[in-house]
């Protein structure tokens, strides 16, 4: 990791084989310096291009700089919260309110058909009145049971809200998502910064190279 200048041009001018460029500022930053070395160095395109090349590396650090904070402050946290809130707490009131509504359905369809929850196939004549009484003719165990339910249904349910809110309460990811623009608002600060000290180099080395075009197109002519 290249903490200076310098360090970047060590890395940039660096012989030997050199690892895959981690980012496209780094790949455009040995892409410009292997074609300022094709140019005669005393052409100022070299040199812009050698400039070019060092700000590119030393944007592209500030780039890993960035990810490495986002891995650390908001990637994983994030998980983290996403994986405890949601998948353990949430999904296990989910399931609460499922096993609930389940009981409650087996109660009502009990009393409705009799001890196995369902009719026989041979009291499909009768009558409906004899078979699938009405709640009024529920008996007291089978009003009870009925009863329970419905609370354990309704308690399970405003148990799995209040948990959702919770999830959603939680300052945890309003937290990391902050730290996450605050890393991508450092590394545009850093780019812009290194860029800014690098257009008024590009701008004076163009300045140059059209002035002694144009004296070589004067003596020339």
């Amino acid at each position: 990791m290249a903490n200076s200048a310098a360090e970047a041009q060590q890395a940039l001018t660096r012989p030997g084989p050199k690892p895959a460029p981690k980012t496209f500022s780094h790949a455009i930053g040995r892409a410009s310096i292997a074609s300022a070395h094709l140019i005669d160095h005393s052409d100022p395109l070299a040199t812009a291009l050698e400039k070019y090349a060092l700000a590119s590396e030393q944007v592209g650090e500030a780039r890993l700089q960035q990810d490495r904070i986002i891995q650390q402050r908001f990637n994983s946290p994030f998980t983290t919260t996403l994986n405890t809130n949601l998948n353990v707490f949430a999904a296990k009131a989910r399931r609460s309110v499922e096993n609930a509504r389940l009981t409650l359905d087996s109660a009502k369809s009990r009393a409705k058909n009799g001890p196995l929850g369902f009719s026989l196939p041979n009291v499909g004549a009768q009558k409906k009145s004899e078979v699938l009484p009405s709640d009024d003719h529920l008996t007291e165990e089978q009003r009870h049971e009925i009863e329970v339910a419905e609370d354990v249904f309704v308690g399970a349910t405003e148990e799995a809200v209040g948990v959702m809110k919770n999830v959603l309460d939680t300052p945890e990811p309003l937290r990391n998502l902050a730290d996450l623009v605050q890393a991508q608002l450092e590394f545009h600060k850093k780019a812009y910064e290194i860029y800014s000290e690098l257009a008024p180099l590009i701008d004076g080395l163009q300045v140059e190279q059209e002035a002694n075009y144009r004296k070589s197109r004067e003596v020339n002519a």
